[in-house]
C-alpha cells in the first residue's frame, strides 16, 4: 500500500472512529436524559398530595423504551392572539386554552403537526405564560397507549429561532388513565397523529385500589 492510500486509509478509519465515538456518546446521554425524567415523574406522584396513585403505586407505571428518533425538532408557525377554545374533558366538564402555535416535523418521514396551546390562565396570570400543552392522539391510543390521549408538556423559553424540540418519550398519563373520578382535557380533532408514537407512558393497568380524588 503505497504513502498516499495509507494517509487516505487513516483519515478515513479515525473520522469513522470519531462518527461512532460521538453517536455513542449521544446515544448514552439520551438515556441517562430519559432515566431521569421518568425518575422525577415518578417522585411527582408521592409528593402530590392529589395523586391517583398514592405514593406505593409508581411501581405499575409502563413505558416504552426509549427512542431518539421520537426527540423531533419542530418548526413552529406562531398563532397571534388565537380565540380562547374549550376543550370538554373526561368528566362532562371543559377547559380553556389558547392556541399558541402550530408544530410541523416529521416522524419517520411522515408529515405531522400539532396545535401547541397553552392554559387561558397565561392570559391574565404571569405564573402560567410560560408553560405550554401539547394534548395528543396516535395510532396507540386505546390499545398499548391510553385511549383519552397523552399529554406533553412544554415551556415558551425552551422557543429557539421558532423551533422547539417536542420529546414524545417525554408523552404522560393524564389523571384520569388511572382513576376515573378525575377531570381531564381531551385532545382534540387536529391533534390526531397519523402513526403510532410507540414512546412514553403506555396503558395503565387498574389493578388494585384506586386513590381517591383530593
Amino acid at each position: 500500500m503505497s504513502h498516499t492510500r495509507m494517509k487516505l486509509f487513516s483519515t478515513v478509519l479515525i473520522t469513522v472512529l470519531f462518527t461512532l465515538l460521538s453517536a455513542t456518546s449521544e446515544g448514552q446521554s439520551f438515556r441517562k436524559e430519559h432515566k431521569t425524567w421518568k425518575k422525577n415523574y415518578k417522585k411527582t406522584f408521592r409528593i402530590d398530595n392529589s395523586s391517583p396513585l398514592g405514593r406505593v403505586g409508581t411501581w405499575r407505571l409502563k413505558f416504552f423504551k426509549p427512542k431518539s428518533v421520537f426527540k423531533i425538532t419542530a418548526n413552529l408557525e406562531m398563532i397571534e392572539n388565537g380565540p380562547v377554545v374549550s376543550f370538554p374533558t373526561t368528566t362532562g366538564k371543559t377547559m380553556e386554552y389558547q392556541p399558541y402555535a402550530k408544530a410541523l416535523f416529521n416522524v419517520y418521514s411522515q408529515p405531522c403537526t400539532l396545535i401547541v396551546y397553552r392554559s387561558a390562565k397565561a392570559i391574565n396570570q404571569k405564573a402560567y405564560e410560560n408553560y405550554l400543552f401539547v394534548p395528543f392522539r396516535d395510532y396507540t391510543s386505546g390499545d398499548e397507549s391510553f385511549g383519552g390521549g397523552r399529554y406533553i408538556d412544554l415551556q415558551v423559553s425552551e422557543i429557539k429561532d421558532n423551533k422547539l424540540v417536542i420529546d414524545f418519550n417525554r408523552a404522560y398519563n393524564p389523571y384520569c388513565a388511572y382513576n376515573p373520578a378525575y377531570s381531564c382535557p381531551v385532545p382534540p380533532a387536529e391533534n390526531s397523529l397519523p402513526l403510532e408514537i410507540r414512546a412514553g407512558e403506555k396503558t395503565f393497568n387498574r389493578r388494585g385500589r384506586a386513590a381517591k380524588v383530593q
